[in-house]
C-alpha cells in the first residue's frame, strides 16, 4: 500500500473539515480536538514561585481561555504585574495558589516554567493533580515529571502569554 504524502493527508483533511462544516458536522471536529489544545475544565493555572508579569499574564489568559482559574503562588507581585493588572481592570489582589489548592481538588496547570525547583506544585505538594505545561523556556534539568500523560505546550516564543495569545 502506497504511503500517504503529506499533501494527500492535508487536502483530504481540509475536504473533511470542509463536508464537515457543510453538513452541520463542526461539533463532532471539535470534539475530537483536531485543533485546540485541551486543558481540563476548572484548572488553576498558575505561574512560577517569583511571579513576574509573563507569569501572571500567561495564568490570567490560559484561564480564561480554557474556563479555568488563576491564581498567583505568591504575594507581592512586581510593581509592573500591579500596574498590568490596574490597567486591565484585573481585581487585586489575586487568588493565592496556596488558598485554591486547600479548598479544591481542581486540576493544576502550570505556566511560564517547567522546572520542578521553580514550580508551587512541589512547593505545595500537588504534583499528583498536574495536568500540564504552557512554557516557552528551554527543557532543562529538574523537568517536571508525572505518573501520566499530560498536556505540554512549550514554544520556542518570547514569552508565554505569546503562547497563549495566539491560542485565542
Amino acid at each position: 500500500m502506497e504511503r500517504w504524502s503529506d499533501h494527500m493527508f492535508r487536502v483530504v483533511f481540509l475536504g473533511l473539515l470542509l463536508c464537515s462544516a457543510a453538513r452541520g458536522l463542526d461539533k463532532y471536529m471539535k470534539e475530537l480536538q483536531l485543533m485546540d489544545p485541551t486543558y481540563p475544565v476548572d484548572c488553576i493555572f498558575v505561574g512560577h514561585l517569583v511571579p513576574d508579569t509573563d507569569s501572571f499574564c500567561a495564568a490570567y489568559g490560559a484561564a480564561v481561555l480554557h474556563d479555568g482559574v488563576y491564581a498567583v503562588s505568591m504575594m507581592p507581585l512586581n510593581r509592573e504585574t500591579e500596574w498590568v493588572m490596574g490597567e486591565c481592570r484585573i481585581s487585586y489582589p489575586p487568588p493565592l495558589f496556596s488558598d485554591l489548592v486547600k479548598t479544591s481538588s481542581n486540576p493544576v496547570c502550570v505556566v511560564d516554567h517547567n522546572q520542578a525547583t521553580q514550580s508551587p506544585v512541589e512547593e505545595f505538594g500537588v504534583r499528583d493533580r498536574l495536568e500540564g505545561i504552557l512554557d516557552h523556556h528551554p527543557i532543562q534539568d529538574s523537568t517536571l515529571t508525572h505518573e501520566t500523560a499530560i498536556h505540554v505546550e512549550i514554544k520556542p516564543w518570547g514569552s508565554s502569554a505569546t503562547i497563549v495569545y495566539a491560542n485565542f
